[in-house]
Formats: structure tokens, C-alpha cells, sequence
């Protein structure tokens, strides 16, 4: 499972070029995860199974307006919804959580 959580985080689709610079996407999560400025995947994945069990479907790490950098996350439910989810990831609160037309 850790593993698992590990690749999934070295292959997030993460914002464009134009926004981040050169960088790539998973040095760029590798850098920040590094530089204390996000938590790592594996926590957060931790910290949301609880209030939010299913499988992860889709997960990306942006950069909002206000600068707050956020995990959005799409997890399929029990009840075979998908809900998308919004997670400061500096601080693992959840800041959004809908259901996913």
C-alpha cells in the first residue's frame, strides 16, 4: 500500500509548465513535500480515509488564486459515487468536499 501511495505521488498530474516553470510535475511535489511547504500524499490519504473511505481515483496538487496549494482529489465511495475533494496541503483540512457529476 505504501508503495502504491508513493508512486501514485511521484505521478501527479500537477499544474502546467507555463505556471511552475521547467520543473517537473514530481520533482516539483518531491520539492515541496522536501521543503515542508505540503504534507505528504500518504498522509493525507490517512487523514481523509476516515470521514471519506473509497478508492482514490484521480489526484492532483494545485495552486489556488490565494496562493494556498491544495490537493484535489476524486475518490470513489462505497456507495459508488465519486466525490471531489479539496485539502489544504499544508495543514490536511478539508476545504471542499462534493459530489462528483
Amino acid at each position: 500500500m505504501r508503495l502504491l501511495l508513493i508512486l501514485l505521488m511521484l505521478s501527479l498530474p500537477l499544474l502546467s509548465p507555463a505556471a511552475w516553470g521547467d520543473e517537473k510535475d514530481h520533482e516539483r511535489a518531491h520539492r515541496l513535500m522536501h521543503e515542508h511547504q505540503v504534507l505528504p500524499l500518504s498522509r493525507i490519504v490517512e487523514m481523509i480515509s476516515g470521514p471519506y473511505p473509497g478508492k482514490i481515483l484521480d489526484v492532483e496538487l494545485e495552486e489556488e488564486d490565494n496562493e494556498a496549494i491544495v490537493y484535489e482529489m476524486k475518490i470513489l465511495g462505497k456507495d459508488r459515487g465519486v466525490r471531489k475533494i479539496k485539502v489544504d496541503a499544508r495543514t490536511g483540512n478539508i476545504l471542499e468536499s462534493e459530489i462528483d457529476d
